[in-house]
């Protein structure tokens, strides 16, 4: 929000994400079941491909725009200005990240275990 991340329903993707995950923890530290967890983890797959898609947009509009600015632009130059353009190219990542964090909490938690029984 913060840094005008609101600009187009692409960038809302994050936002409205992180928003789903902080109402399933809160449901779940009331509720304490394996059904949370369960959303839980729905949500951090989803992370998981909001970032990658973050990365491909990002990639995707810094190639764009350096091609625009650069028509004659040679391949390593372009590759270059991509991963450096104005959008962090990489900066996607975190939701993977977020995502790896909050599956590897839930690997094997108590709260799945005494459901199965």
């Amino acid at each position: 929000m913060f840094l005008g991340h609101i600009e187009d329903v692409a960038q809302l993707i994050p936002l409205g994400l992180i928003a789903i995950a902080l109402s399933v923890l809160s449901w779940y530290a009331v509720a304490r079941s394996g059904a949370g967890i369960r959303v839980f983890q729905v949500v951090m797959a989803l992370f998981f491909v909001a970032g990658i898609l973050g990365i491909v947009l990002h990639v995707r509009s810094n190639m764009e725009f350096a091609t625009e600015m650069y028509p004659n632009i040679e391949r390593m130059e372009l590759l270059r200005k991509t991963v450096a353009g104005a959008l962090p190219a990489l900066a996607p990542g975190a939701m993977i990240e977020i995502a790896l964090i909050g599956l590897a909490y839930t690997f094997r938690h108590p709260a799945l275990e005494r459901r199965s029984k």
